[in-house]
């Protein structure tokens, strides 16, 4: 493990990192401590098994939280797997600058021995260290492993990928697209009597759902000529966003 910190002077600040590292088992001790005139304060601690939290070419995150007035460790985001909102923020922090990116990142690259460990505090600890002095923990990550930059960018295009892709939409497109299949089906079994008969022998329940459908469908409240535009327009954009995404990754080499 490599670890980089903010700074060693954690005695003149009144928040302050206390970092312990096992090798033999690769488990990292965060104690996040809280100084109160000449009072010190421990005030919650994070474990972390890097082993089994591995990922080759991952960063992962860890901010501190206020609850009800109570401090802690918020969770531990797995930034390859980033969604939207908070998480993105973090991404794009971490990627461009130091002012706010978060109070621990991990870095892994082929093995679990090759971790970078960021602290953007000041950290009292035995274990070798070195300053982060001002650089973004990306760029320090890109300047040991310089095959790093192949990830950052399938890493950037899955991000803007996953921007510009409304969930409520999707949603929708979904929703309309499942009531008319369901629509196609029963009027299947309309034109089938006998396997409609068996159906409904097997499953009773058959006959009070498709009228419960038929009450509750899109259809009922939007055309379905705007159902089928809805449609078309949302999965044609979601397939230009996919095919630019993947044609990105075979670039950079991923398969």
């Amino acid at each position: 493990m490599i670890l980089y910190i903010r700074s060693v002077d954690w005695e003149s600040e009144n928040q302050f990192f206390e970092v312990d590292y096992n090798e033999t088992n690769r488990k990292l001790t965060l104690n996040l401590y809280l100084k109160n005139d000449s009072d010190v304060e421990l005030v919650c601690t994070k474990e972390i098994n890097l082993q089994s939290i591995f990922k080759s070419k991952n960063f992962f995150t860890l901010r501190i939280k206020s609850v009800a007035g109570k401090t802690g460790f918020g969770e531990l985001i797995d930034l390859n797997n980033i969604s939207r909102s908070r998480d993105e923020l973090c991404a794009q922090q971490l990627i461009d600058n130091t002012n706010d990116y978060p109070n621990v990142v991990i870095y892994f690259h082929n093995s679990a021995d090759e971790v970078l460990v960021f602290i953007n505090s000041s950290v009292k600890t035995q274990y070798s260290y070195q300053l982060i002095d001002n650089k973004p923990a990306y760029l320090i990550a890109q300047n040991i492993y310089p095959d790093l930059v192949n990830v950052s960018n399938i890493w950037g295009a899955r991000k803007d990928m996953i921007w510009q892709l409304d969930p409520n939409q999707s949603l929708a497109y979904i929703e309309a697209q499942l009531d008319a299949v369901t629509k196609v089906l029963f009027l299947m079994l309309e034109q089938l009597p006998d396997v409609k008969a068996k159906l409904i022998q097997k499953f009773p329940e058959l006959a009070d759902l498709e009228s419960e459908l038929n009450n509750t469908s899109v259809f009922n409240v939007k055309a379905a000529a705007d159902c089928l535009m809805e449609i078309t327009k949302t999965k044609t954009k979601v397939r230009q966003l996919q095919t630019a995404y993947y044609a990105v990754k075979r670039q950079n080499g991923a398969q």
